[in-house]
């Protein structure tokens, strides 16, 4: 079950820590400029998660069908990065796909068979999923990517801290709030880096299973142009 809060939950908790709750002191800073920093803080908090494993939190799905001699394909408005794509093949086997760089584009453009779920790569360059080589056929892709931040708007707009860890948001508030009001925030400061190394410590592991060495060896060797490339090598997967 999630257990979110409001934007004015957030505030409130950000103004007690600081006795700016009510009459004169909750007049310090006003409604808006609370929300500018709340919605500031909240961002940081969001950054900080994703890099914490954040697929295990915020993960988004996008699936969308190529067209053949498309290579662009626009990405969800609320696209941060990409995750991990996957294109459908032959039986409706899901392939991996790997993002391509700059030192092969010259080889993809050039390629002499063109894009299919088995040889395609991706790079997210914009608003838009560019695949190369250039698709030759219709498919199915999957984008698994992480969300922007989205600001809460209205007093009621409600923020997933997943394990109540919007907190640290309240306590970075409190930390500029303190500042603005010309009080000491070291102790606000402390409590957040160890609500921050806890969010740490949990966030980016949440499976208990052990840890395993996995095989990411391709089945198959594909061909662009005159080469022939194999994705082969082992990845130490934490779970």
């Amino acid at each position: 079950m999630t257990a979110t809060k409001t934007l004015s939950q957030i505030i409130t908790r950000a103004r007690r820590r600081t006795d700016m709750v009510t009459g004169a002191a909750g007049d310090w800073i006003s409604d808006d400029e609370a929300k500018e920093l709340a919605n500031s803080c909240l961002a940081q908090l969001w950054g900080l998660l994703l890099r914490c494993r954040g697929h295990e939190h915020y993960i988004a799905q996008h699936d969308f069908q190529t067209a053949s001699g498309t290579s662009d394909y626009t990405l969800p408005v609320d696209f941060l990065m990409a995750r991990k794509v996957l294109a459908s093949g032959d039986r409706g086997h899901w392939i991996p796909c790997r993002q391509w760089d700059f030192d092969s584009v010259d080889r993809l453009l050039s390629a002499d068979r063109g894009g299919d779920a088995g040889n395609i790569r991706y790079r997210a360059q914009g608003a838009v999923l560019s695949l190369l080589p250039q698709p030759a056929s219709v498919f199915d892709v999957r984008v698994y990517y992480y969300p922007r931040f989205v600001e809460l708007e209205e007093d009621g707009d409600t923020f997933d801290g997943v394990n109540g860890w919007e907190e640290w948001a309240a306590i970075k508030m409190a930390e500029f709030l303190a500042i603005k009001d010309g009080s000491d925030p070291s102790s606000l400061i402390a409590e957040r880096k160890e609500l921050e190394a806890q969010i740490i410590a949990i966030a980016t592991r949440r499976s208990t299973e052990p840890a395993r060495i996995q095989d990411t060896r391709r089945d198959h060797v594909f061909r662009w142009g005159n080469e022939d490339t194999d994705f082969g090598g082992i990845r130490y997967d934490t779970g």
